[in-house]
């Protein structure tokens, strides 16, 4: 949902918004390991594995950002993005030997949830020296929310299931925008 405008005698130009997102995913994996002597009727068993990964995730943001029109040079943006993500995931593998009358049971099972969540600014300012030559220069910072490793092991706390941390990252930006030569440059 968005909404973008115009305000104080068009010298305010603005968006604003809200996002939401849902998503809920399962994987089911079957593999076969065979083993060296089964291939020559040696020995009888192999090595299945049947594993079941349930992941759900759930986005919350609001932004805003305005760019004010000092003059007809000059012009100056704020925005701000807050950002909410909160995470899941469950974890089962069922492992058995191959053999006729052997149950397969769980050899590694685990959950873990989570959220985060962050406030993203972003600044900036313009100036038009003319119709053909733009400076500008902006800082902003982004933010990508933590999540689970999704392969598991039995030598791990939590079978392997741990989180890892969300990123961040602070950008500087400072250039300019032109035309010449009839915009052919």
């Amino acid at each position: 949902m968005q909404l973008s405008g115009t305000a104080l005698s068009e010298r305010l130009s603005f968006v604003v918004g809200a996002f939401y997102f849902e998503e809920n995913s399962k994987r089911d994996l079957t593999s076969v390991q065979l083993a060296p002597l089964t291939l020559l009727g040696l020995y009888p068993a192999n090595l299945s594995q049947k594993t079941s990964a349930q992941i759900s995730s759930r986005t919350y943001a609001a932004y805003g950002q305005g760019t004010f029109h000092v003059n007809d040079a000059l012009s100056a943006t704020v925005g701000l993005r807050w950002k909410r993500e909160e995470k899941a995931m469950s974890l089962r593998r069922l492992q058995s030997a191959g053999l006729p009358g052997i149950t397969p049971t769980p050899s590694i099972q685990g959950a873990n949830s989570g959220d985060w969540s962050a406030v993203s600014p972003r600044l900036g300012v313009e100036y038009q020296w003319s119709q053909d030559l733009m400076t500008y220069a902006s800082a902003s910072r982004g933010f990508k929310s933590g999540g689970f490793n999704g392969r598991p092991s039995p030598l791990l706390p939590n079978n392997g299931l741990l989180p890892y941390d969300p990123e961040t990252l602070t950008t500087y930006e400072a250039g300019f925008r032109s035309t010449w030569l009839e915009r052919r440059l």
